[in-house]
């Protein structure tokens, strides 16, 4: 495949995988972004093979997302879901969480799947120095995610073609950051 020219940022660090054209999109909790922000076009600020935009992606912090929050999700198939967040700050201190937990049989034979996602952050606000530290830890098991020819399908929908196809990524990513106000201008 061609590079598709799109960057990928989670919290400023570049998630595309070496060759600029896969993004493992299993390695990022939904449940713990703030915001995200689409840069078009072509930008050498955003690195090399940016000829497409970038995709940014902003994680929570306990400052602004205070509480807790749990979901149970099941489905069909043997679906089950578990996502959690909470958050916590005493104005200068905050810290946040959130985790993902997700099994599931699969809809076709030999198709079990997993993801485990754990986000946490620290952050200190002072006067004029903000820290954060957080780290990220990811373990999937994605079971049966292969091609299935057409006749085939027709024949049994629950086929498997490739049995066992298994995609096994694990992620330790740990990030410090900050920021400095100088003066107000």
């Amino acid at each position: 495949g061609t590079p598709q020219g799109l960057s990928v940022f989670f919290d400023g660090i570049r998630v595309n995988e070496p060759f600029g054209d896969v993004v493992n999109w299993d390695m990022i909790p939904m449940n713990a972004l703030a915001s995200v922000d689409v840069f078009p076009g072509s930008n050498p600020i955003f690195g090399l093979n940016t000829l497409g935009g970038a995709f940014t992606v902003k994680t929570k912090d306990g400052f602004n997302n205070e509480g807790i929050d749990a979901e149970v999700l099941t489905g069909s198939f043997g679906r089950k879901q578990l996502q959690v967040e909470s958050g916590w700050n005493n104005g200068t201190v905050a810290l946040f969480g959130a985790g993902n937990f997700f099994l599931e049989d699969g809809w076709r034979e030999n198709s079990p799947s997993k993801v485990n996602q754990l986000f946490g952050k620290a952050s200190y606000r002072g006067d004029k120095l903000d820290l954060n530290l957080s780290t990220l830890i990811v373990g999937t098991d994605l079971v049966g995610n292969g091609l299935l020819p057409s006749e085939m399908y027709k024949q049994d929908r629950n086929g498997s073609y490739t049995s066992e196809d298994t995609t096994k990524n694990r992620l330790q990513q740990f990030q410090l950051s900050s920021s400095y106000f100088v003066n107000d201008n």
